[in-house]
């Protein structure tokens, strides 16, 4: 009877597939396909390309995983793919008037069935199409059971709503029992409504409310903060007007909204994005050339707007690689889409949590494999637990917390000093660090100085008045590699075979810029060059058909090797 109540760590948000197949798939190694980001390793995402997947991802991406982060499924609102990247059973046309993936941002959403440990929930909309016109959207819920072999689709296309509502923007939260979920879909154009849906284990109910001034809809995004007390929504209604942000509180335990509060950005562009920090505090607004941060924390929140970032003019796959959608991630980052039509580029919010000037809004800092199509997948926070003392904490759940954190340099001169991410859930109210060199701190996001090079185990330590947790990991610094098997897991090279180019990814700045050979058969040298954190790109069109060793060194040490073929 215990084990139930008890909450786990639910990483169904720990792999991420962004991109566009297109193209003809042949060769392998064009600028079409999948990318992958893996956050089970949480100082940084592993980057993994996927060519051979022919998934589109147009702007709708919503994805699933167990809880302890396997990949499970993914959809692009029209059909779904199980874990092995093949249409999963009955999961095509759920959007039969969007045959090529849906185009509109958060038009799907995934969900785990509470109390239903192999059932998931896919939300998603398709058009009311009136005489060869779009008037209005369509609500669906499909349940997909990962009890068969690689997933099925049990029930499809149930209709929730044929009405006027908005084209995307479905975002969730935990209800505060803990194990319910609350999620929102705006009504039409200029309206004050939105439908507020509540799925338990019975199923999916829906009431409509309508709260505050009329809004005008359009382009943009929703979210909830992390700790699900507010609903946030933005709107580009048209060329021709300024989009809004629209700011509610709401009640975990009712479903209400209330206390609409209105953002105007008064800058040019097309579509708006929004995020808020993992701790609740700061929104993020991203706007074509420039992006904001404002205090939810304030009295006049529309005061604190502050200019983080403005588009610094880089043009990726010849496109503007300005901002929209964003997402906050399982690492405590934002990433952040690009608007334009195609790109290789994400950009991200470094440290969410901290103020304007300390935030770190780095732009085009995530190199992608593959091209995408502004999409970035649409997650809710699934690591929210009760809200402990309220009228609607009835199931005996409580928030026992779960420690975790990342580290990282975030000057790369300063090799001994290490900036410490708390990445905790579940409401701890303490933290204690070992830094693992005897020294400790109780702060919440301590930056330490190390005496001297060496391999250190860090710990954490949360605590509340439920109970404690710890979380260890080594910290590297100044090692060998052969001594860091985390940094040999950050070299990857693809596509095998290849035809005429070769990628490096280096997912770690740790290894500053070490040298990448190419070998044939014979033994004989063929490349030699200096890479980089990121992708690196080898062209290899001039080499002979065959066997090729490579190797990445530092400092003359082989820190990987492997064998590729080109075909």
């Amino acid at each position: 009877m215990i084990i139930p109540l008890c909450l786990y760590s639910q990483r169904h948000d720990y792999q991420w597939l962004t991109g566009f197949s297109g193209g003809t798939q042949l060769p392998l190694n064009d600028q079409f396909g999948i990318t992958q980001l893996d956050f089970n390793q949480l100082n940084r995402p592993l980057i993994i390309e996927r060519q051979e997947y022919d998934m589109n991802f147009f702007t709708t991406n919503t994805s699933m995983c167990d809880s302890s982060g396997n990949l499970l499924f993914y959809s692009n609102g029209e059909k779904i793919y199980h874990a092995d990247h093949q249409l999963m059973s009955n999961g095509n046309n759920l959007a039969p008037s969007n045959l090529a993936g849906n185009r509109a941002p958060q038009a799907a959403l995934s969900l785990p069935y509470p109390q239903k440990p192999t059932q998931y929930v896919l939300l998603n909309t398709d058009y009311i199409i009136n005489s060869g016109n779009v008037i209005g959207w369509k609500l669906f819920d499909n349940t997909i059971d990962m009890l068969y072999p690689n997933g099925k689709v049990v029930k499809k296309l149930n209709l929730l709503l044929n009405d006027s509502i908005t084209d995307g923007k479905l975002t969730a939260t935990k209800h505060a029992n803990g194990r319910d979920w609350w999620f929102i879909m705006p009504k039409e154009l200029y309206s004050n409504g939105h439908y507020i849906g509540l799925l338990t284990p019975k199923g999916i109910s829906l009431k409509l409310q309508e709260v505050g001034n009329v809004v005008s809809g359009g382009l943009g995004q929703a979210v909830f903060s992390p700790d699900g007390t507010r609903y946030i929504k933005a709107n580009d209604p048209d060329l021709t007007l300024r989009p809004k942000v629209e700011i509610y509180d709401f009640d975990r335990c009712t479903g209400q909204l209330s206390n609409q509060r209105t953002l105007l950005i008064d800058h040019e562009g097309f579509g708006v994005g929004v995020a808020v920090s993992p701790d609740s505090r700061y929104l993020y607004v991203t706007r074509t050339r420039v992006a904001y941060q404002y205090d939810l924390t304030a009295t006049d929140i529309a005061a604190t707007q502050t200019i983080i970032a403005e588009w610094d003019g880089f043009v990726s796959y010849n496109s503007n690689n300005v901002f929209w959608l964003s997402q906050l991630a399982p690492d405590g980052r934002i990433y952040v889409s690009s608007l334009g039509d195609a790109t290789f580029h994400l950009h991200q919010i470094n440290f969410p949590n901290r103020n304007a000037s300390d935030c770190q809004f780095l732009q085009h800092s995530i190199k992608l494999p593959v091209v995408h199509r502004y999409d970035i997948p649409n997650h809710p926070n699934y690591r929210l637990g009760p809200l402990d003392g309220s009228p609607c904490d009835t199931l005996g759940l409580d928030n026992h917390p779960l420690a975790n954190f990342r580290w990282e340099h975030e000057d790369s001169t300063e090799l001994l000093r290490v900036t410490f991410t708390d990445l905790r859930v579940y409401e701890p109210e303490s933290w204690q660090w070992d830094f693992g060199d005897g020294t400790a701190s109780t702060e919440r996001y301590p930056v330490h100085d190390y005496p001297k090079e060496g391999v250190y185990d860090a710990c954490l330590i949360v605590k509340n008045r439920f109970s404690s947790d710890t979380f260890c990991q080594k910290v590297y610094l100044g090692v060998s590699a052969q001594d860091n098997p985390d940094l040999q897991s950050r070299i990857e090279v693809w596509p095998n075979p290849f035809s005429d180019r070769l990628v490096l990814a280096l997912s770690t700045p740790d290894l500053g810029r070490p040298l990448f050979r190419l070998f044939d058969a014979t033994g004989r040298l063929v490349r030699e060059e200096r890479v980089e954190y990121g992708l690196n790109e080898i062209e290899v069109g001039d080499l002979a058909k065959g066997l090729y060793f490579w190797a990445v060194e530092q400092k003359g040490e082989r820190i990987k090797s492997g064998k590729v073929v080109k075909m």
